[in-house]
């Protein structure tokens, strides 16, 4: 939520089914948000690739925005969902990264 309204969108925490936050961008868009979190990477697939892996029963349309949270790292990626992924390797995690998928949302 921080990351957010220090970018001047307006925050609202809900407890749905499928949204964690609802949003207002400053030019008036209203979003939905869902956030995820992981703690720290694991190793993944075959070749035990380290990655931060992120659960969701599904990725649907009723979903605006997903917010993956590298706990550890305090930073948190924004996706649309036809971006979105269930893994992310730990060195996408950036604070260039977070704030360049804040300016798309914020497009």
């Amino acid at each position: 939520m921080y990351q957010l309204e220090r970018h001047g969108v307006q925050v609202a925490h809900v407890d749905r089914e499928e949204h964690d936050l609802w949003v207002r961008t400053p030019s008036g868009r209203m979003l939905t948000v869902q956030v995820k979190s992981a703690t720290e990477p694991t190793a993944y697939g075959k070749d035990k690739l380290q990655t931060y892996g992120f659960c969701f029963r599904s990725i649907g349309p009723n979903t605006d925005i997903y917010a993956l949270v590298a706990l550890q790292l305090e930073i948190v990626l924004f996706f649309r969902p036809e971006d979105m992924r269930r893994r992310v390797r730990p060195e996408l995690f950036t604070r260039e990264r977070m704030e360049a998928s804040i300016r798309e949302l914020l497009a």
